[in-house]
């Protein structure tokens, strides 16, 4: 069983913290698109759960890194995304 605990963590934002967590592929390329960052999903390390999993504190520094840039995360749904992906104000 993989251990997605490694993907958890708490971000902090621009006002305030909050933790993030995508699993599927399909989550993480929402993810991507909704920070403004949908290169992340073709980045050769997070193409997959199983290489995010393998190559975790570098996908939580790029998580950390952009989170930084935005607000509390109550609302991560933005024109590039009309999917929300599930994310938690801490």
């Amino acid at each position: 069983m993989p251990d997605f605990a490694k993907f958890y963590d708490i971000m902090k934002t621009l006002d305030g913290f909050v933790t993030v967590i995508v699993i599927s592929d399909d989550e993480f390329a929402d993810f991507a698109r909704a920070v403004g960052k949908p290169e992340l999903a073709k980045d050769a390390r997070f193409t997959n759960v199983f290489l995010r999993l393998q190559n975790a504190e570098a996908l939580k520094g790029e998580m950390k890194a952009v989170m930084g840039d935005l607000c509390d995360g109550r609302n991560h749904q933005t024109p590039r995304s009309r999917r929300c992906t599930p994310c938690a104000r801490v």
